[in-house]
């Protein structure tokens, strides 16, 4: 019945095809899981998950005749496998499990709506069965037995051909058909149930846990996909080296690069600053495909939203015929800003952004550049969990900027990654710029099969920067007048500094000193849509590529060490770990052509600094930057230097046995426990609280807001401002909860040029 939308037979139809698109998507994913069956159970599971639809209570609730239906829909769909799967059939299990899984878990079915220790009364399968009207499913059998013939040999499922013959048509018979239909549905359950209890028996490893897990990330995935009415899937198609240095404009390749090209397996690649890690790590993705012939997914992981988001927009340049996914928390916003930034009405630009973030989360694109945490989703068991291990089976993940997680989180991501490796056939490229021994064993232990070392001379024997001790603090009028200095004499310094409220002092003292135009702040307490705007004017005018020097100084924390492509002059900093502090040389001098640059360090840290960073990182840092007053500093020192800090007071020990110690937790509570068929809440609870993150609406932009809401609800969350939690629950007499806009309106004062200040009234 097609009156208020899809005809089961043709939603049917479209699974089916979906399921072709991810077997075609997927060719090796049988032989990964060593399952040959694997597709046949999938094929059939498809065919027949939702051919309980045709009850007519069903019906009516689509209609809106009915209020609602107690029963689902696929538990009813299970009378019909005998026709097509004898229960006798090794595949009967599964393909009951298949179906009776595509919406809900095990527990919810098998436990709360359709126990079978409950008495079979109880759970009132004549009225369940007795919305089927005898005729009506007689008929939709014959169709599906003809149509699933040929789909089969037209659909590329040759081996999903039953080799066990089902019962004859001869012996449907109209009269007895509901009592026939009831006797199945226990059978079918009882199948599930069986096949449920034994992956429970079973380790979390068991080949057994994992054909399930893939068939129920198959079945739902083809499921979502025809609903949502998707294009065929596109594969992963990387250019052959020539042809991506052609497209890069590159007049040939550096070493490392070249040995991405022709390394097999998991590797790492150290590199500085403009080296050219992107490109290495899009060689060695191009040398697997090349190997293996097929690549399902290309995932490409960075801590930070703003560099996914600047990485995606690069490589959409580089793959220009290929759909690649974002997949952060506020992936949505992204898609829509760049849209709003083509020729496209907000009604159009919300609808396209809309459909590209919908298509993402349907793990539609064969390409993704995502946040770390959503592939931990897969191990929490958030709903939906086994498509996401299915889209990762032996697929490529490129791990951007691995160094730069807290040890907690790092635990958690090098144990997902050597799961990943280690039974999905995923094969991973770290790279980084900085990275201490003691993390690198750690990789180099469980992760990766190879090193790629840096040995472009031009690079490291680069000596882009000399480093001075400064006395003061970065408040300190003798630090600030040095800054005025360096603006006057016509250059472009960063003054980075550790917290917001250190950076908005400075910046309200140096505008006393400096003209307006030649100073600008930075930091990440401003609105989506000013510190966009403050990053493209500095784009335009300290890109590396500028012809001339732009005198200004601006004064920035932690996020300017990330996705921003800026250059300048000098900087002074904070003491602060020597990693951040190796991000932050490299926006000076970022490709070498201006010498050799003075990088200033302070010696005295705010107490604030002190809060955010390990005490011990900061003074271990000062003690060795210490020795290097005066150095200029060459790419493979600094290497050595982070040694040094983690050395000099035994803290690579600390550090490594606290990874260690996350990694084996993380195995135990989420690894160890992994089954298929059952999501569950109490690790998804665990999973909200790796997030230190929320918005406010300054209470200064709430009639800004309902204006724009009333416009677009995208261009309205433009007015946000992100905060901690931590810092949201010490501002409580200052905040409130509106219950409609689902958002907390905080009566603090905010303003483009300084952004949130979370000490005032507004």
């Amino acid at each position: 019945d097609r009156t208020n939308g899809e005809s089961l037979l043709d939603h049917t139809y479209q699974t089916v095809l979906a399921l072709s698109w991810l077997k075609r998507r997927m060719l090796s994913l049988a032989d990964l899981t060593e399952d040959s069956a694997l597709w046949r159970r999938a094929f059939w599971s498809c065919c027949l998950h939702d051919l309980g639809k045709v009850a007519k209570p069903f019906q009516a609730v689509l209609r809106g005749e009915a209020p609602r239906w107690n029963h689902r829909h696929e538990i009813l769909s299970l009378a019909f496998i005998p026709w097509f799967v004898p229960p006798e059939c090794e595949d009967f299990s599964w393909i009951a499990a298949g179906i009776a899984s595509h919406h809900k878990d095990a527990s919810e079915i098998l436990s709360d709506r359709y126990n079978l220790h409950c008495d079979i009364e109880d759970l009132d399968l004549p009225s369940l069965v007795g919305g089927v009207v005898a005729e009506e499913a007689f008929a939709l059998l014959q169709w599906l037995e003809k149509e699933s013939l040929t789909w089969i040999e037209t659909l590329g499922f040759g081996n999903a051909s039953l080799t066990v013959s089902p019962i004859s048509w001869n012996e449907f018979n109209v009269q007895e058909f509901h009592q026939y239909a009831a006797s199945n549905l226990v059978m079918a359950l009882k199948a599930y149930q069986r096949l449920f209890r034994t992956i429970e028996c079973n380790r979390a490893e068991a080949p057994l846990n994992r054909s399930a897990l893939v068939l129920r990330g198959l079945v739902t995935q083809a499921d979502r996909l025809a609903s949502a009415h998707t294009p065929p899937l596109g594969r992963v198609v990387l250019p052959a080296p020539a042809e991506l240095a052609q497209r890069l404009n590159l007049k040939h390749l550096r070493e490392h690069q070249e040995a991405a090209a022709k390394t097999v397996g998991s590797v790492m690649v150290t590199a500085p600053t403009a080296s050219g890690k992107t490109e290495a790590a899009l060689l060695w993705a191009y040398c697997q495909q090349a190997t293996r012939g097929e690549i399902p997914s290309f995932v490409y992981l960075l801590p930070y939203q703003a560099s996914l988001n600047a990485m995606r927009r690069r490589l959409q340049k580089v793959l220009p015929n290929t759909e690649i996914a974002l997949l952060h928390s506020r992936s949505l916003e992204a898609i829509y800003r760049e849209f709003s930034t083509q020729e496209y009405t907000p009604v159009e630009a919300y609808r396209f952004a809309r459909l590209a973030n919908d298509y993402a989360r349907l793990h539609h694109p064969p390409i993704w550049c995502a946040t770390p945490y959503h592939l931990l989703r897969a191990a929490y068991r958030l709903p939906g969990y086994e498509a996401l291990w299915t889209s990762l089976c032996g697929g490529l993940i490129v791990v951007d900027e691995v160094h730069a997680y807290e040890p907690d989180r790092m635990g958690m991501l090098l144990e997902l990654l050597a799961e990943l490796r280690r039974r999905w056939g995923v094969s991973i490229c770290c790279m980084t710029a900085t990275m201490p021994s003691w993390l690198r064993q750690l990789i180099r232990g469980s992760i990766i099969d190879r090193e790629i070392p840096f040995t472009d001379e031009s690079l490291t024997c680069l000596q882009r920067h000399r480093l001075e001790i400064t006395p003061g603090q970065i408040t300190d009028e003798q630090v600030l007048n040095l800054v005025n200095a360096e603006v006057r004499s016509g250059h472009s310094i960063l003054v980075s500094v550790n917290t917001v409220a250190d950076a908005q002092q400075v910046y309200a003292r140096l505008k006393h000193l400096i003209s307006p135009d030649q100073v600008m702040l930075l930091h990440s307490r401003f609105t989506v849509r000013d510190r966009l705007r403050k990053e493209e004017l500095l784009e335009q005018k300290l890109h590396p590529q500028a012809q001339q020097a732009t005198p200004i100084a601006v004064v920035a924390t932690q996020v300017i060490e990330v996705s921003l492509n800026l250059d300048f002059d000098t900087l002074i900093s904070e003491p602060a770990p020597l990693e951040a502090l190796i991000q932050r040389f490299g926006r000076v001098n970022r490709i070498g052509r201006k010498g050799t640059a003075l990088v200033r360090l302070l010696d005295l840290p705010s107490e604030g600094s002190r809060s955010i960073y390990d005490p011990r990182l900061i003074d271990e840092t000062l003690k060795v930057a210490t020795t290097m007053v005066g150095t200029t500093l060459g790419e493979i020192m600094v290497g050595q230097l982070l040694d040094k800090v983690y050395q000099s007071s035994r803290l690579e020990d600390e550090y490594s046995a606290t990874v260690e110690r996350h990694r084996r937790e993380f195995r135990e509570s989420c690894l160890a426990s992994l089954r298929a068929f059952q999501s569950d809440n109490e690790l998804a609870e665990h999973f909200d609280k790796l997030f230190d993150g929320t918005e406010i609406l300054p209470s200064c932009l709430v009639e800004e807001y309902e204006r724009t809401r009333q416009l677009s609800t995208l261009e309205a969350k433009q007015l946000l401002v992100p905060v901690a939690w931590s810092q949201l629950r010490r501002l409580r007499g200052k905040v409130q909860w509106q219950k409609d806009w689902r958002l907390h309106i905080a009566d603090l004062l905010y303003d483009s040029e300084n952004g949130l200040s979370l000490g005032s009234k507004g």
